[in-house]
């Protein structure tokens, strides 16, 4: 349902009036129409929890001298569009010679 602002432009525009705002508004409330208002959707996203960060062992030495000596991950999160599923992507990379190994 509309409320009485849109309600004046669809009126105006269609039937090529040039009624006041204040005239629509007293006409719906003599006729008891109402316009309905949507109520906001609330977000159900879930907070990052703290006890699921890794001890930090390499404390920034990133340097290596061999393969397969230092590797790294990110882990990223996904929504599916129109499902309530999410996907995880992680990509491990080895430090040595920056290749990605899964």
């Amino acid at each position: 349902m509309l409320g009485y602002r849109r309600m004046c432009l669809f009126i105006n525009r269609d039937y090529d009036k040039h009624y006041n705002k204040k005239r629509i508004h007293r006409i719906m409330k003599i006729m008891d129409v109402h316009s309905s208002i949507r109520r906001t959707r609330t977000c159900c996203t879930v907070a990052n929890k703290t006890n699921q960060t890794a001890e930090n062992v390499l404390h920034r030495d990133l340097e290596t001298s061999k393969p397969n000596e230092k590797w790294t991950t990110d882990v990223t999160e996904f929504k599916v569009p129109h499902s309530t599923e999410k996907l995880d992507l992680s990509v491990f990379l080895d430090l040595y010679d920056r290749s990605i190994i899964a």
